[in-house]
């Protein structure tokens, strides 16, 4: 701390100087300056006591993920005594105890971005065939989910990722008997960011899905399907396959 002093006859004295206080918690720490004025009196010469009052002159900032931060304690004050042995060769000891508190202020910003996106899709049945087809194209727009993991902070800036992706799935429904016989495929891709790194990002989600959907009355179907689902990451040292098989009844209102 650096300061300045100002003392009178009656031994009483005033300080100023700049003080820097740390912050910190589990998710993140800062530190900002605060001019603190302090006021004393000595009872004796080995016995003082202290109030001191403090506010901000700057605070800290940054980004904790997508949002940006500033923090600050804001303002601070204290009470003190402060105690010093009587000076022996020009030396003396000095303790000091006592309370300080401090109000920290916080502000957050997670700055916005524009995603957009566009797609197209066809159906076609003939003769107890039907093919469906469904293609996607977005920017920011993410994947599994309108705007999940749409865009990222980069260097400060919101980056938008580019994703694509579709399905194609094929049907016959066998004559006389009303069964269903399915097989179905379907895409998502996610690519990083301009200047992204992050080798565990998802890249791609694919999805097999073989099924047979048979109609007991109008309003009920009984289904079979079996399902094969694979998702990689970036680096192809993040990958993950599943194998499921699924049996039960849809009901129709």
């Amino acid at each position: 701390m650096s300061s300045s002093a100002i003392a009178d006859e009656n031994n009483a004295y005033v300080q100023t100087g700049i003080i820097s206080a740390h912050y910190s918690n589990p998710y993140f720490a800062f530190t900002n300056s605060l001019v603190a004025l302090t006021i004393g009196k000595n009872i004796n010469e080995n016995l003082s006591v202290e109030v001191m009052g403090a506010g901000a002159i700057n605070e800290a900032y940054g980004y904790w993920g997508n949002t940006y931060i500033t923090a600050k304690v804001s303002s601070a004050a204290g009470a003190y005594v402060k105690a010093r042995t009587t000076p022996s060769n020009g030396n003396s000891l000095y303790a000091k105890a006592g309370m300080t508190r401090g109000t920290v202020t916080l502000s957050a910003y997670a700055p916005g971005y524009t995603a957009s996106a566009w797609d197209i899709g066809a159906t076609v049945n003939v003769a107890g065939f039907g093919l469906t087809g469904y293609y996607y194209d977005g920017k920011g727009a993410g994947t599994t989910l309108f705007g999940n993991l749409g865009a990222v902070n980069v260097g400060g800036t919101m980056k938008r990722r580019d994703s694509n992706g579709g399905y194609l799935q094929g049907t016959y429904t066998i004559p006389g008997v009303g069964t269903k016989i399915g097989l179905a495929y379907g895409v998502s891709k996610l690519d990083t960011a301009s200047g992204e790194v992050n080798p565990t990002l998802l890249d791609k989600n694919e999805r097999w899905t073989v099924g047979a959907y048979h109609p007991l009355t109008k309003h009920l179907n009984l289904v079979a399907e079996y399902n094969r689902i694979k998702s990689e990451g970036q680096s192809s040292a993040y990958e993950n396959e599943s194998d499921s098989l699924s049996a039960g009844a849809i009901l129709f209102f």
